[in-house]
Formats: structure tokens, sequence, C-alpha cells
């Protein structure tokens, strides 16, 4: 079994990549909201949004695909939420 200080390192640095990741995931929500507005597209795309979700879910074993699904359901409500603010500011 390993050490707990060295699980919680390794989750520290995993969160440092996601943060990254997402971070760099809402400056594209930024670029996707321009785009949107410029060809008079909604935000909401459920159609794309169902489907992102199940892309996600099959990169992972049956046991974790709702909580996978949960976890980017939370990053597109937020990237909606940054390209409500993009439409906004237009």
């Amino acid at each position: 079994m390993r050490d707990l200080k060295d699980i919680r390192l390794d989750l520290d640095e995993i969160d440092e990549k996601i943060a990254t990741l997402l971070a760099k995931r809402m400056d594209l929500s930024i670029e996707v909201a321009k785009s949107k507005k410029a060809s008079g597209k909604a935000i909401l795309d459920e159609a794309r949004e169902a489907q992102k979700l199940e892309k996600v879910a099959s990169l992972v074993e049956d046991s974790k695909k709702d909580g996978v699904k949960e976890v980017f359901k939370t990053i597109m409500a937020e990237s909606r939420k940054i390209q409500e603010k993009e439409h906004e500011k237009q």
C-alpha cells in the first residue's frame, strides 16, 4: 500500500494539470461564444452536450461513468456561464 503522503502528492500534481486545462477550456469557451454570436447560434446546444457526455463516459470504466458525466455537466454549465457573460459584453 502506498503512503498517504505520496498519494496526495500525485493528487496535487493531477489537480494542477486539471486547473491549467480548465483555464484553457474557459478561454476556448470565450472563442465559442464569439463564434456563436457571429453566426446567431444559441449558447445551449443540447445535442452537442449529450454527445460530449457520452463520449467522455466512454473513456472510463463503467464504475466511473456516472462520476465523469457529473463532472462534465458542471464543466459545461460553467462554460455556458462564460459564454453568456461574453454575449452580454458584445
